[in-house]
């Protein structure tokens, strides 16, 4: 179980977006209309959480697009969540915006209403490549967008990127990818989220794969991509903390992700949301019209759950330490699985330790840089 001095992360998932980007699987609808009355059904789920955990300490509204909800509405969602949830004092409040919502009195609204921490959907400053993602918005204005929350006051922004784009289909290349890069250095965000793009099921990237309009960069080349991008943020004084994210130093890391990855409480909201508690897993419905549903109805949105065993917590723990470069902590892990990984089975930790891809770190054992190139399989060996 885990101990009740942590305290969660609220998490409320906002499935509106004017349009979908062409790489993006993750759960939205573009009826707009909808809106209000999905405001009044995740009013309705906070009342039946109200003693999910007894404080929280992050706030991450994601989608979606929360920024197309306006501040009004805003306003009063986030009235509702202080009545229903309790939060410690400096507790970190994140919102996702997309550049073309973003306007200098919508920005101040959000400081506001309590929001210090933002997470901007630059993805590129390539008018050529945010066509072929299919973003609706343009360079100019994710530079300006990135300006006007200085203004605004605000002092935590995170900017999310997406490289490794197919260099035949827009002309791109590393040299360009670092360009761009560099670039987004000059405004020194606190938070860069450099995401690899993948061709993920039931999107029209993954169509095109299959059709053989477009062709993923080779592995090799994506491994430089992540290399290169890895010294680029470092060189700059960046903190690469998990696979895809660097910060400015440990006080700009998101608190509210590392929550999934240290098996730390989190409630989630809205359809498709994900919630953990005391080793179980569960997750709402997926769609709109099958969350709104049971709202009506009176029940819980719960589509399924999963009590997670020992076996199941081991493997997530490898597969979320390598994640990221606080890594394992060896005697916590042996304590709690009853494995010395470093001696059962003995090969592979020391054989990665000599190629660069792991390294002790005390009594820690953290992937180097050419070892989160390789996260998602290390876990796979022990």
């Amino acid at each position: 179980m885990a101990p009740l001095y942590k305290q969660a992360g609220l998490y409320i998932h906002i499935p509106f977006c004017q349009k979908k980007c062409n790489y993006c699987n993750f759960y939205s609808v573009t009826v707009g209309n909808r809106i209000p009355e999905f405001l009044a059904a995740v009013k309705r789920e906070m009342d039946y959480y109200r003693n999910f955990w007894p404080e929280y300490d992050t706030l991450y509204l994601g989608g979606g697009t929360p920024s197309l909800l306006t501040g009004d509405q805003l306003a009063d969602l986030l009235k509702k969540i202080r009545q229903t949830f309790s939060f410690t004092p400096g507790a970190e409040w994140t919102i996702e915006l997309n550049p073309d919502d973003v306007t200098l009195s919508f920005l101040q609204d959000l400081r506001s209403l309590g929001f210090n921490r933002l997470s901007l959907g630059v993805q590129s400053i390539q008018d050529r490549s945010l066509k072929w993602l299919g973003r609706r918005h343009n360079t100019a204005q994710s530079l300006q967008a990135i300006e006007w929350t200085r203004q605004a006051g605000f002092g935590n922004l995170g900017v999310d990127l997406i490289y490794g784009l197919p260099e035949k289909s827009i002309s791109g290349s590393l040299n360009l990818w670092l360009k761009e890069l560099n670039h987004i250095l000059q405004y020194t965000p606190e938070h860069i989220s450099c995401y690899q793009l993948s061709f993920e099921p039931h999107t029209p990237l993954a169509l095109w794969r299959r059709k053989k309009l477009v062709k993923p960069l080779e592995e090799r080349k994506e491994s430089q991509y992540f290399l290169d991008t890895a010294q680029q943020l470092e060189s700059a004084g960046y903190l690469h903390y998990e696979v895809s994210n660097f910060s400015r130093g440990e006080k700009y890391t998101s608190r509210h992700n590392q929550k999934y990855w240290r098996h730390l409480p989190y409630l989630g909201l809205g359809p498709s949301a994900h919630s953990f508690r005391q080793n179980q897993r569960q997750w709402n419905q997926k769609t709109l019209s099958l969350y709104l549903g049971d709202i009506q109805k009176g029940i819980i949105p719960i589509a399924g759950k999963e009590n997670l065993g020992l076996e199941e917590l081991r493997m997530e723990t490898l597969y979320f330490g390598f994640r990221t470069r606080r890594g394992l902590d060896l005697k916590n892990f042996q304590q709690q699985f009853g494995q010395d990984i470093l001696n059962n089975p003995p090969d592979p930790a020391y054989r990665l330790i000599q190629e660069n891809k792991l390294t002790l770190n005390g009594k820690r054992l953290c992937p180097t840089s050419r070892g989160l190139a390789l996260a998602d399989s290390l876990a796979l060996l022990w």
